[in-house]
């Protein structure tokens, strides 16, 4: 049937049926909208492995199949891409691409940011039912948006330009406390702005704009591939401009309150406790102890934390098994 085997069939039955009884026991333990969009109740094992699905995801094996078969052995860096992010899978799990990262993140800023201000003082049970109906909704409009896509490979390189557009607000808020709202917002919407102005816009066969039409010929010929301009140089334009944009608007914008950033940074460094209840999103739990900061470049607006001695380990194993894959890989290739 469709071409599978048996084992084929009862690996994908085995798989559905784990799924559908670990949604049922996840499904059990949410009382409260703060459980399904920052389960931290869930335990750590939890986060962990919700941390390596973002960063590994199915269409993976799809891209790396495609390049291995057009470009040869080069196509498994389709897969490598990730492997020197794997230790830091925890942080950049809110901004990958995976389908599961993206519809919790997306469902939460709707009910969080949206309806809830619209519609405030309603049930627990009737936010979680909201970020339900959005998840379906996020999930509805991913599978109809890849549909329209030319190929797998063209839905990667979107996905990879989005995501590495995203980070650039991420990774300022976090690490430098001088980011503001005003440089975030100037960040994305300039970053935005220049990587449309990059490309090419078309409304089925109607044509917009095309920056390669236009400018192609100007540009130096290290900067072009097929006559136009390459993917890895659009990035580093777009993403320059909106970290320079993000950077600048922030020094001349009013600071974030000390006051909320020392309730975020708190929340950065404050460990899960089992079995620990969380009134509201972005609050921690009544009577958490939270760290000491201790940070790598003190009295200084970058927020940099001193990594503790286990965390130092987890580093090295994590990249003694990159080394491990990428030398057997290589073994294998010279034969």
């Amino acid at each position: 049937m469709f071409g599978l085997q048996i084992a084929d069939i009862v690996v994908l039955g085995l798989y559905l049926l784990g799924m559908a009884a670990i949604g049922v026991w996840s499904a059990r333990k949410i009382k409260k909208s703060a459980d399904f969009f920052m389960p931290r109740r869930f335990g750590k094992a939890m986060m962990v492995m919700f941390g390596f699905g973002a960063g590994t995801h199915s269409d993976q094996a799809v891209g790396v199949a495609s390049k291995s078969f057009t470009n040869g052995l080069s196509g498994i860096w389709y897969q490598w891409l990730w492997l020197p992010c794997a230790s830091f899978y925890w942080l950049i799990a809110p901004v990958m691409s995976s389908c599961d990262a993206f519809m919790i993140a997306s469902s939460a800023l709707f009910t969080e940011n949206i309806y809830r201000p619209i519609w405030p003082d309603r049930s627990q049970r009737h936010y979680i039912t909201v970020g339900r109906i959005a998840a379906v909704a996020v999930v509805f409009g991913g599978v109809v948006f890849a549909f329209r896509l030319p190929g797998v490979v063209a839905g990667l390189e979107i996905f990879w330009k989005i995501s590495a557009m995203m980070c650039l607000a991420f990774w300022l808020g976090l690490f430098w406390r001088r980011m503001t709202v005003a440089g975030a917002w100037a960040t994305t919407l300039i970053g935005f702005f220049v990587m449309l102005f990059t490309s090419e816009i078309a409304f089925g066969e109607y044509v917009l704009w095309d920056f390669s039409g236009h400018f192609a010929k100007d540009l130096p010929g290290f900067m072009l591939l097929e006559g136009g301009l390459s993917l890895p140089w659009q990035m580093l334009f777009y993403l320059g401009a909106g970290l320079i944009s993000g950077i600048a608007v922030s020094l001349f914008t009013k600071p974030v309150s000390e006051a909320k950033l020392e309730n975020f940074y708190a929340l950065t460094r404050t460990p899960i406790a089992p079995g620990e209840q969380i009134e509201s999103p972005c609050t921690l739990p009544a009577g958490a102890v939270i760290p000491q900061r201790r940070n790598v470049f003190p009295n200084t607006s970058l927020e940099m934390a001193i990594p503790s001695r286990i965390s130092i380990i987890g580093f090295l194993v994590g990249r003694g098994f990159v080394a491990a894959i990428v030398y057997a890989v290589y073994t294998i290739a010279i034969g």
